[in-house]
């Protein structure tokens, strides 16, 4: 099953690999009441502009395969501000990259060597913490 990006178009970003991972910090409910981890993944495939599972062992429902993490949410607050102004890691999902950037909200808390200042900016451009929002919010939505 493919899931189709909806909220940003990624194909700008296929020159820094065919996947990107997210790894957003989780709402207190999802990982401290409801038993998932205390950040999910999101993997998003560039090229095709599509959801990618992250996990594809058998038997696991479409959130755990799609995030994995058995419960997901996304802080009460980023629902009223329609921003996700936490802790997210934007990185690269292919094997044989290895570069990231670590943000809170809009400011950029570290960043790998392998980036030059002018891709890391290219990278937060399109990973603002509107577009985070949106894509969790996305995800979230059609995994449930």
């Amino acid at each position: 099953m493919s899931v189709k990006l909806e909220a940003v178009h990624l194909e700008v970003l296929a020159k820094f690999g065919d996947k990107i991972k997210l790894r957003l910090a989780n709402s207190n409910s999802a990982w401290e009441e409801l038993g998932g981890e205390e950040n999910y993944e999101i993997l998003l495939d560039t090229l095709s502009n599509e959801f990618v599972k992250v996990n594809s062992e058998n038997g696991l429902s479409l959130l755990m395969q799609y995030t994995n993490s058995k419960a997901v949410g996304i802080p009460e607050a980023y629902y009223e501000w329609k921003s996700f102004k936490g802790q997210f890691e934007i990185r690269s999902g292919d094997d044989d990259k290895n570069w990231s950037i670590s943000c809170h909200g809009s400011d950029i808390e570290d960043c790998s060597e392998d980036l030059t200042d002018e891709d890391m900016w290219a990278i937060t451009d399109v990973f603002t913490p509107e577009i985070i929002y949106k894509i969790a919010v996305e995800i979230i939505s059609k995994a449930l």
